[in-house]
């Protein structure tokens, strides 16, 4: 006989979303290469038009970028509590004032709105004035970088296109991908190539980490860098092993 191994670990978490179930739990594709820039945001420009005019001038419409941090002028974020209307899980609040502040770390995606136009959908963690730590979703087009260019590094999706649409199971609007089709040296430090790359949405409710695992597995990867990502998860936490 086998013996009987009891657990008393509990299991995580999770939120029933109203929509229909997708039984594609995990949405993937891959091309066989990617450029690579780092680029500055400039001084007194939006982050919405920092980010996404330099990278047009090269032919970059769908990307995936990290803010490497700095200050700005003004900043607005928002947040998702539970929704109030009990009509989906969460909903945006109104947006947020943070005035002068200094975004620590951003990721930020790169795509196109439901009607083809430039859209950036940025999550970060930012320190205000008074010493306070928040984060959230940003509001780009309102963001004002501050008086020294801020760094970023870029990893264009040539072979991809993002596209807002909207998922019927958190009933919410999300970018994912679909089959897709001169930078000026003022705001390039660095550009490049790299080998195969892969985009991959993983729906609620799923393990973070098997989810990245199952997505290696299908895309053919037997080692890789997970580079970024943006997104929202429930109950996280961070352990720190004292060595």
């Amino acid at each position: 006989m086998l013996p009987l191994v009891s657990s008393t670990a509990l299991r995580p978490r999770t939120l029933i979303h109203p929509g229909r179930f997708n039984p594609v739990r995990i949405q993937s594709m891959h091309a066989a290469f990617a450029r690579h820039f780092r680029l500055t945001l400039q001084p007194g420009r939006s982050l919405f038009e920092a980010l996404v005019c330099p990278l047009a001038e090269q032919g970059v419409e769908n990307a995936s970028t990290t803010i490497l941090g700095g200050s700005f002028t003004q900043l607005h974020y928002c947040v998702a509590p539970p929704d109030p209307s009990g009509q989906a899980v969460i909903a945006y609040t109104r947006p947020i004032d943070a005035g002068a502040a200094f975004m620590i770390f951003g990721n930020a995606t790169i795509g196109k709105s439901m009607d083809g136009a430039p859209l950036v959908h940025c999550h970060a963690a930012i320190r205000t004035r008074s010493g306070e730590v928040k984060g959230g979703h940003i509001l780009t087009e309102t963001c004002i970088v501050g008086r020294d260019p801020i760094p970023v590094l870029v990893t264009s999706l040539d072979a991809f296109e993002l596209r807002r649409a909207f998922d019927p199971e958190p009933i919410f609007h999300f970018s994912g991908p679909k089959e897709g089709h001169a930078m000026t040296d003022a705001h390039v430090v660095e550009r490049g190539s790299m080998g195969r790359v892969a985009y991959a949405r993983i729906a609620p409710n799923e393990d973070l980490v098997l989810g990245v695992e199952k997505l290696c597995l299908a895309q053919g990867f037997a080692n890789a860098f997970v580079r970024r990502a943006l997104g929202s998860l429930v109950d996280a936490c961070v352990g720190i092993r004292a060595i």
